[in-house]
């Protein structure tokens, strides 16, 4: 066999190991972050308020985004939510939470508050 076939084998089969790292992170990711819905919905059945003031943002269709102010707020929760989780799955999903860019933070808890609306269509009401 030829070096050139051997390079060629070799940058396959990395390529190949590369895509499946990748998939096993991606669904990990998946996974931490449907925990972190789920507890995230038990939540809001426990807290009156929360589940208000969700229900109001999930209103605000087509754009269900949440405003600076709100923004550390739902931090708080989710923070506290992430203590729940194992200490793998915090680490997935903390860098998300607590990212340097504001918009960013907004994106990802905003995007977790859609999947609440879509999931349930609305949260439920609380006890």
């Amino acid at each position: 066999m030829e070096f050139t076939e051997i390079a060629a084998i070799l940058g396959a089969i990395t390529s190949l190991v590369s895509v499946a790292v990748s998939f096993r992170l991606t669904s990990n990711r998946i996974k931490a972050e449907k925990e972190l819905a789920n507890l995230f919905h038990e939540k809001l059945t426990e807290d009156k308020k929360l589940h208000e003031k969700t229900v109001r943002i999930i209103k605000r269709k087509p754009n269900v985004q949440i405003m600076n102010s709100e923004l550390l707020e739902y931090e708080k929760v989710l923070l506290s939510l992430l203590e729940k989780l194992s200490e793998d799955d915090r680490a997935r999903i903390y860098p998300a939470i607590k990212q340097p860019s504001p918009q960013g933070r907004i994106s990802y808890i905003s995007k977790l508050i859609s999947s609440e609306a879509k999931s349930s269509s609305a949260p439920a009401a609380a006890p």
